[in-house]
């Protein structure tokens, strides 16, 4: 099982994509958070390959919360996980200088806006 690998393709909305190759049975891949197995987990064939594998699992809403959320994506039979998705939020994030920076961010982007707007209003009324 040591030649099995699973490597990220994506975050978004909501969905964790990856990649699972290495090995013939998909039925293996497993999604492990707070001592419980996820739900969710969706591996399709890659046409024409196989022994490659396309992974979507989709975040439970549940776990979007003021606490940090860990997911372990391992093979049956193994302790090793083969990937891992971390997820903060809310409190866990209270001091956290990513997050005050992200914030921000995003306060410096919407002054911009703002700043940009009204000086095309003022070109415009020249």
């Amino acid at each position: 099982m040591s030649n099995v690998r699973l490597k990220k393709t994506g975050f978004e909305n909501g969905q964790w994509t990856g990649q699972l190759s290495g090995t013939s049975d998909s039925e293996e891949l497993t999604v492990w958070s707070d001592g419980k197995r996820a739900e969710g987990l969706v591996v399709a064939k890659v046409e024409g390959e196989s022994q490659i594998w396309d992974v979507t699992f989709p975040v439970p809403l549940g776990a979007l919360g003021d606490a940090a959320a860990v997911f372990l994506f391992r093979m049956k039979g193994s302790v090793e996980p083969l990937e891992t998705l971390t997820l903060l939020a809310g409190k866990a994030l209270d001091g956290d200088p990513r997050a005050e920076l992200a914030g921000l961010r995003a306060e410096l982007d919407l002054i911009k806006k703002v700043l940009r707007r009204s000086l095309a209003e003022a070109d415009a009324d020249k």
